[in-house]
């Protein structure tokens, strides 16, 4: 279409909607291709009104509407399928006129009122039109001269003629305009047509534009006989166009005959679609992408059967649409929907000047990692011939970013962890991602173990507090990148905790993205916590003991700090020659030990030593058969605890075990009495006249010595009975 059209066009466009919006809803026969060859119509829709008074016919190379034999025939052809008289189209069609020795009368293409039903008009100098209920115009090829005559005499043969509706006033079927055809005569050769074209543009609300335009000879350019002529400018009453039209052709002889044929009619309605894609540059694995489709329709028609069509990029998942536009009845009802077999569909109906937005989404899938996805738009309408077909279709490709890779690191700064004591850590998280492969919204999972006290502790910036320890927010971490957030406290003051072992510092990083090597997302350092302690050991014990004595052991394990000293082990091997041994322990806060007593050796009794106190362990047994008895005790640190000075966690001492020499033992007479039937009074423990107990038995020397005496007491008396005998 000529630029000029596209202005009358867009000037009228305000009125032309209204007559869209009022026209019926019917749809376009456009394009219409219709050779007029064989036995049968292309189109079905092709009707012969007036049934056997109509000379038409098929004749199997064209649409032969009269012959030179017999007069007075008339034919009409119609194509009844309405359209919409807003309509721009254009028909082109040959023409032949031939065979009458003098040629009569004329041929017509026409437009009719589409609600109508098709009518044959009259023959002669009617060409078949006049006379036709629901005429709206005609072109006529004038023969004769008789079609442009207008009754007025003398008529001008080998015309061009434009004729008006059957409901002109006051003279309907008026004669509009009357032009000589190009080459000076209508008629041709058999076998050699002419071309016609044929252009009609909607004027403002209810006019049209013709042009009309001819070829002199067979095979040659055409020229133009009328150029954009307005019809109802040409005076003569002619009435708006009807909301709809129908096409067809029309032809009659009289006295003179001739024959009147067409084919090759293609009647074509242009349309300037276009499509525009936009999307984004780049979107992440697993999220939304969308991309908008802006679909536009010029000046030149509207088109109600338009269609965009959308392949959506395989690895897109879950993809819907959605259309939008500011003028009603655009976008389909739903204007939203599903794709199908992975293709957007959507039907639009644009007006003059009219546009629709149709938006796509879907979700990237992790497949499509670090790739490039291109989705391609295209708009056609099958009713309509595209001016500018490289504007119907658009594309646009957006990177899916390469997956990122998060890997924190965590740096402790103390290789020791004290009770009280500084605690200081860092955690890195890097994103080891290829080039593009950014972290949108990276975090990070802090674990503070229970050994740091958290109320020591002042969280970085974006850090919030959790029940593990904190959740940090990184924000966008780009691939190669690395955030830094550094923590600093101090240890709990409970040892228990400390000695528990649980002293562990975590970080974990995600992100809302699939992180392409999960098995590095999580980072830990263990570091032991230690408890300072001081222990000590002491033990003491009579230098020396008899055979028999009690013997007693105090053994004294002591702290001297700076914590206590939990799960302290005090042991003391008992030797072989402290009979019947038992023990007994103590701490000084009071605290107990564990066990708190026990027979023969002290065997890995437990307690919490305090900071400055002991603990007491009294053994207690009887001295054997030995010349010295060598004991040794130790005092040991639990696993997390740090003695200052393990010199001092072994204590020795040794006890001199003495002996007595036994007298012989006399043998007695039978009237001696006997030792065993002397009572012999058993000490108390407070007959040692005041002296106290030093671990050795005091009745024991009291024994041997009433033993002697009495032996010396019979020994006098068997001196004297020796003596008197004499």
């Amino acid at each position: 279409m000529t630029l000029p059209l596209r202005r009358v066009l867009a000037a009228g466009g305000a009125l032309a909607l209204v007559a869209v919006l009022a026209s019926p809803g019917v749809a376009d026969p456009l394009p219409v291709d219709e050779p007029f060859s064989g036995t049968t119509f292309a189109d079905p829709a092709w009707v012969l009104p007036g049934g056997d008074a109509n000379s038409a016919t098929l004749s199997g190379d064209a649409l032969r509407l009269t012959t030179p034999s017999p007069g007075f025939q008339v034919a009409n052809a119609t194509l009844d399928d309405p359209f919409r008289s807003d309509v721009a189209f254009t028909m082109d069609f040959d023409y032949g006129a031939y065979g009458g020795g003098n040629p009569g009368d004329a041929m017509t293409v026409f437009l009719m009122n589409g609600s109508q039903p098709p009518e044959l008009g009259g023959s002669g100098g009617s060409a078949g039109y006049f006379g036709m209920q629901g005429a709206y115009l005609a072109i006529g090829l004038d023969n004769a001269g008789n079609f442009g005559a207008d009754n007025q005499f003398p008529n001008t043969p080998n015309t061009v003629t434009l004729r008006g509706a059957s409901s002109a006033a006051p003279d309907p079927w008026p004669v509009l305009a009357d032009t000589p055809v190009p080459g000076g005569t209508v008629q041709t050769t058999a076998g050699s047509p002419r071309h016609v074209q044929v252009v009609v543009e909607p004027d403002g609300a209810d006019g049209n534009l013709v042009t009309v335009r001819v070829a002199a000879v067979a095979g040659g350019p055409l020229t133009t006989v009328y150029d954009r002529v307005d019809v109802r400018g040409l005076g003569r009453g002619q009435p708006v166009r009807p909301a709809q039209f129908r096409i067809g052709f029309s032809a009659a002889t009289g006295g003179a005959t001739n024959t009147y044929e067409v084919s090759d009619l293609v009647v074509t309605a242009d349309v300037d679609l276009a499509v525009a894609k936009t999307g984004p540059a780049t979107v992440y694995p697993g999220r939304e992408v969308s991309w908008q489709v802006e679909a536009t329709n010029d000046a030149t028609n509207p088109v109600s059967d338009a269609v965009v069509t959308d392949t959506v990029p395989v690895g897109v998942e879950d993809a819907t649409w959605e259309c939008t536009s500011a003028s009603a009845a655009v976008c389909p009802v739903p204007a939203t929907g599903a794709a199908a077999g992975g293709v957007v569909t959507v039907p639009l109906a644009l007006l003059r000047d009219d546009a629709a937005t149709i938006t796509i989404t879907g979700t990237a899938t992790d497949a499509l990692a670090g790739s490039s996805i291109t989705n391609t738009a295209a708009i056609t309408a099958a009713s309509r011939t595209e001016l500018t077909p490289t504007d119907n279709e658009d594309s646009w490709t957006t990177r899916v970013r390469a997956l990122p890779d998060l890997a924190p690191t965590v740096t402790v700064d103390q290789a020791l962890l004290e009770p009280t004591g500084p605690v200081s850590w860092t955690v890195d998280v890097a994103n080891l991602a290829a080039a593009d492969g950014d972290a949108p919204d990276a975090a990070v999972s802090v674990t503070v173990p229970p050994v740091v006290d958290r109320t020591t502790l002042t969280p970085p910036a974006g850090c919030t507090p959790s029940p593990a320890g904190f959740l940090c927010s990184l924000g966008p971490l780009a691939a190669g990148g690395t955030a830094t957030l550094a923590f600093a406290g101090t240890a709990v003051g409970d040892v228990d905790v400390c000695t528990a072992g649980d002293s562990t510092f975590t970080a974990t990083a995600s992100t809302s993205s699939t992180d392409a090597d999960p098995d590095n997302d999580v980072d830990s350092v263990a570091v032991p916590c230690t408890v300072p302690v001081d222990l000590s050991i002491t033990k003491t014990a009579p230098d020396e003991a008899a055979l028999g004595d009690g013997l007693v052991y105090t053994v004294v394990a002591s702290n001297a700090g700076p914590n206590a000293a939990p799960g302290t082990v005090v042991d003391d091997e008992l030797p072989g020659a402290l009979r019947d041994a038992t023990w007994t322990c103590t701490v000084s806060d009071g605290s107990s030990c564990s066990p708190a007593s026990g027979a023969g050796d002290v065997d890995a009794v437990v307690m919490t030593v305090p900071e400055g106190g002991a603990a007491t362990v009294v053994v207690r047994g009887t001295v054997g058969d030995a010349s010295f008895i060598d004991n040794t005790a130790t005092v040991t640190p639990c696993a997390s605890c740090t003695d200052a000075d393990l010199a001092d966690n072994a204590a020795s001492v040794r006890t001199r075990v003495s002996t007595v020499v036994t007298p012989p033992t006399p043998t007695p007479s039978a009237s001696d009495p006997s030792p065993s039937s002397s009572a012999t009074p058993t000490p108390s423990p407070t007959d040692d006249g005041g002296l106290a107990l030093t671990g050795s038995d005091a009745a024991t020397p009291l024994v041997w010595a009433l033993v002697l005496v009495a032996a010396g007491l019979v020994v006098l008396l068997v001196s004297r009975r020796s003596t008197s005998s004499r």
